[in-house]
């Protein structure tokens, strides 16, 4: 068609052809590395992904995520997940500094700090 250029055409319609989503944390005091691969990287992958954390370590500890700024990691079904979980549990901060984006990797990739669980209070911790 005049005027519309070929590679803009596209179906409404995104392929991934094979592609899978893999959810990986590595504890920091550890090396343990806690993953799960899923075709699609939504809410509910990454609410699966907290309950599998949440069943690894006790229930008197923090969980301390670092985050890339992606959707479904502040939605509306992850807060609510969230809030069924005792305060402070698990502590997410963000980042999009390119230092945090590499020692993130592989895609969608967390780091995890689990120390004994304090009030949730405490200055410098980021909540969702």
């Amino acid at each position: 068609m005049p005027g519309v250029h070929a590679t803009f055409a596209r179906d409404h319609e995104y392929k991934r052809h094979g592609t899978l989503s893999l959810l990986a944390g590595i504890d920091l005091l550890t090396g343990k590395v806690h993953a799960l691969v899923k075709d699609r990287h939504r809410s509910r992958e990454f609410i699966e992904f907290l309950k599998l954390l949440d069943a690894a370590y006790p229930a008197r500890t923090a969980i301390k995520l670092i985050l890339d700024n992606h959707s479904a990691h502040i939605s509306r079904e992850t807060r609510a997940w969230l809030d069924t979980r005792p305060a402070g549990r698990f502590q997410f901060t963000f980042s999009i500094h390119a230092q945090a984006r590499l020692l993130a990797q592989p895609h969608r990739g967390l780091l995890l700090q689990v120390r004994p669980l304090r009030p949730a209070s405490h200055p410098g911790d980021i909540k969702i």
